[in-house]
């Protein structure tokens, strides 16, 4: 996910000319979007496959998640593309970094349980 998501991002900015201020930061937040989105739909994806591999199931449990990411990843991605100071978005890092804690220690968790039958 992290690859297709910078390869993507190369795309993006050779074809679209936006003006990114802070690149490294912007970089930082596809990185860190990609690990997040990985580790949240891996998770409710083997869930959904053992409740009947239903993809409606898939999408009513992972809204909860996935919508604080987004809200994280647009705020982490507007403060580099506006070049605010980087100190500013430490609290939606730590956030973005619990959550990905969250759902990656809830995985270990519920993988076993999940691939006894």
């Amino acid at each position: 996910m992290s690859l297709l998501s910078v390869l993507a991002l190369i795309v993006y900015l050779v074809f679209f000319p936006n003006v990114i201020g802070d690149p490294l930061f912007y970089f930082l937040a596809v990185i860190l979007g990609s690990i997040s989105f990985s580790t949240v739909f891996t998770m409710i994806s083997a869930i959904a496959s053992k409740a009947g591999n239903n993809g409606t199931l898939m999408s009513i449990l992972s809204f909860p998640v996935v919508i604080p990411v987004i809200l994280i990843l647009v705020r982490l991605s507007k403060n580099a593309m506006d070049e605010i100071d980087r100190s500013v978005s430490y609290n939606d890092i730590g956030a973005l970094c619990a959550i990905n804690a969250i759902v990656v220690a809830t995985a270990l968790l519920l993988f076993p349980f999940l691939w006894r039958d």
